[in-house]
């Protein structure tokens, strides 16, 4: 299957360019045709869950940073305390561990890969000289004096001191962080080690800088709490749900972590993620790509060939609510190594229902309409879907633009009013979205919009009926009348019942399954191309 964007690429150049701006857009627009789901890379994104690169014992050296990032190591020189490494031996054990052996070979093999110098191993039963590499639990005074927890998996610590440097770790993984961690000392410090390393552990405030998809966030006793409402609205969602047809599990919706991510750079060889409360609803991409679904936090290692490079790392907290809600602990990285917040090109904001909130599609949250949709566009953006959600002003806090200020607003609205209004007619509907979005308009006055209406209700799960088997009625009384109503508020309107049409690509009457949010998230994305590449531009002007 295809790669995630290139595939949308070729797909968009087929299409019509829509029109590019939203005062403009006072009619209803929707793609032409579903693309087979073939063809797009979100559907393809691999889930490689059971894949081998885990840098257990196979690990070898790594190589230098891949061709496209600047090369540190052109001039061939590596240096340490501003000593030149030809100066240097490692020492070892007299009767080395396998993973002693192991360190020190990688290290030499990449030393002479840098620099053309075969740097000699010893044990230690040779005499001490200026300047050494002392590795494991050698007879050196340097071994005795480091101290340290080395019980997880990749933990290491390297010290400094009068010319040496004298490293322990973890008979796991812990050597081959080390020499990742080294390599990325080298390589950020100019090609000179001037102190020690050890693995990084970052504050809860720093992060918070990582965090995508939050619009307020507080730290406790038991970590990095995230939410994706305001307090404001988590009050109004109690009291709007506050009826017998509405349970505990609906009204802690507004409280979950739904479309909340940690997004960020780093050259490290792994990720540590620490949580409060044991939970498997994680989903990590490497890349943009899916490789841990059901994860439950812990030590995760970046596969051999895609280090040496800063890779981009994303775990989704898909749909833990607030009965599971886990404070963030630790968040930790090999020492020498960079961590960047991954830099967005816009900000969105989702208000929708179940659908939006990714009903149906917790494990597998990077193939949700959203998450295709805030991706491709290179977005930071806040989810605010929220199962059996009506089209309830109460939802908008007037307050909000002060903690997040979208470059544009998406509304997937109207679906359960439909449902339980099914009598009504258009005027009805009209008047139902304009409370909605005459208040919103309050809050974000000079905020494009892009209102999409009600996705296709099946009639039956009846697969060979496909025309007949939705129910017309809420295209053309419900659908009709938000239409108006966008198109009033100078909003550009997508038809949702031409973003998916077959009863294959839904898990019920209503919801899309994995592979229709896939194409839901590619049509959508195709309809609004143009309109947001021009928000973007005029973002930069």
């Amino acid at each position: 299957m295809k790669k995630f964007l290139s595939s949308l690429l070729s797909l968009l150049s087929v299409f019509v360019l829509l029109l590019p701006l939203f005062a403009a857009c006072n009619k209803t627009e929707s793609p032409t045709d579903n693309p087979s789901p073939t063809n797009t890379d979100a559907t393809a994104i691999k889930d490689t869950d059971n894949h081998t690169s885990e840098n257990k014992e196979t690990n070898k050296e790594t190589d230098p940073p891949k061709s496209n990032e600047p090369d540190p190591f052109k001039d061939g020189k590596l240096s340490i305390d501003n000593n030149d490494i030809s100066n240097y031996v490692i020492v070892i054990p007299a009767t080395p561990k396998q993973e002693d052996t192991r360190f020190a070979n990688d290290l030499s093999a990449w030393v002479k890969k840098i620099t053309g110098y075969e740097i000699t191993i010893v044990n230690d039963s040779a005499a001490p000289t200026a300047n050494e590499i002392i590795v494991g639990n050698t007879s050196r005074t340097e071994s005795t004096e480091i101290s340290g927890d080395f019980n997880a998996t990749t933990h290491y610590r390297a010290v400094l001191k009068d010319g040496k440097i004298a490293i322990k770790f973890n008979k796991g993984t812990g050597g081959f962080s080390a020499i990742n961690a080294m390599q990325r000392a080298f390589a950020n410090n100019d090609c000179n080690i001037t102190e020690g390393f050890t693995n990084t552990s970052l504050e809860l405030e720093e992060i918070k800088g990582f965090v995508k998809g939050a619009i307020r966030s507080e730290i406790t006793d038991d970590g990095l709490h995230l939410y994706k409402s305001t307090e404001a609205q988590v009050a109004a969602w109690q009291q709007l749900t506050a009826t017998d047809k509405y349970n505990d599990w609906t009204r802690e919706n507004a409280h979950s972590a739904i479309g909340i991510r940690l997004d960020f750079d780093t050259d490290s060889s792994y990720v540590s993620l620490k949580l409060s409360k044991a939970t498997s609803n994680m989903v990590l991409l490497l890349n943009n790509e899916l490789v841990k679904s059901n994860w439950s936090g812990g030590i995760w290692t970046v596969p051999k060939n895609e280090l040496g490079k800063t890779n981009r790392i994303t775990i989704l907290m898909s749909d833990v609510r607030d009965t599971h809600l886990w404070g963030i602990q630790e968040l930790e990285i090999d020492g020498g190594c960079k961590i960047t917040p991954h830099k967005s090109d816009l900000n969105m904001l989702f208000f929708g229902d179940s659908i939006t909130e990714q009903f149906f599609s917790g494990q597998h949250s990077a193939r949700h309409y959203t998450f295709y949709t805030y991706t491709y566009f290179n977005a930071e953006a806040v989810v605010q879907g929220n199962g059996s959600s009506q089209i309830w002003s109460e939802m908008i806090d007037p307050d909000m633009a002060e903690l997040y200020q979208p470059d544009v607003i998406v509304i997937a609205l109207g679906t359960n009013d439909y449902s339980e209004n099914k009598t009504a007619d258009v005027d009805w509907f009209e008047n139902r979205m304009d409370s909605f979005l005459d208040k919103l308009k309050e809050v974000y006055p000079e905020v494009p919009i892009i209102g999409i209406t009600p996705l296709r209700r099946l009639l039956s799960m009846n697969s060979s009926n496909t025309e007949s088997n939705y129910d017309k009625t809420c295209v053309e009384t419900a659908c009709a009348g938000y239409a108006r109503s966008y198109e009033s508020h100078g909003a550009k309107v997508i038809r949702g019942d031409e973003l998916l049409k077959k009863p294959e690509h839904y898990q019920d009457t209503v919801h899309p399954n994995d592979e229709g949010h896939l194409l839901v998230g590619e049509n959508l994305c195709i309809a609004i191309e143009q309109d947001i590449k021009q928000i973007i531009k005029n973002k930069n002007q």
